[in-house]
């Protein structure tokens, strides 16, 4: 468990998330600590479709629209650029693979949150679209306290 705490790192961005996109995030790297890959991958999905949905001010409209749109919306209000849209595609497709098809490892499940992480520090720092100003901090820290906590209660 340990190891997988040093692996995620601390993602920092110039704004901050909606309260649902941050849940998403916390519980994405809960589920990797705890060594649950595959909800870990589908948590880091759904934050980077929420992060999408906020930025575009999409997000409790009601209307649906597909992630091809999202991905398309967000390069047009110039959230990210074309580059950028083909690895969100790309990284959407790997947790979907993971979600539809075959399970990942814990090696599959970093790289999505990896990707994700970049990602979500891309998305949060764009100058486009419908940002807010904050910073974007995973709680990770606050993960790594209460498994610290946890596991000194545990032993004494």
């Amino acid at each position: 468990m340990v190891r997988r705490i040093i692996k995620l790192s601390r993602l920092d961005a110039p704004n901050r998330p909606s309260n649902a996109t941050s849940i998403y995030v916390q519980e994405a790297a809960r589920a990797y600590i705890y060594g649950l890959t595959q909800a870990s991958v589908a948590m880091g999905r759904a934050a980077l479709e929420q992060s999408l949905k906020e930025q575009l001010a999409r997000q409790g409209k009601g209307d649906f629209i597909t992630f091809q749109e999202l991905v398309d919306e967000a390069v047009k209000w110039k959230i990210i650029d074309k580059v950028s849209a083909k690895v969100v595609r790309d990284t959407a497709k790997k947790a979907d693979k993971v979600l539809h098809v075959a399970p990942t490892d814990e090696a599959g499940a970093l790289e999505v949150l990896d990707a994700v992480k970049r990602l979500l520090q891309l998305i949060y720092s764009a100058e486009g679209g419908f940002s807010r100003i904050g910073t974007l901090i995973l709680s990770l820290n606050e993960c790594r306290k209460r498994i610290y906590r946890s596991r000194t209660e545990g032993a004494g």
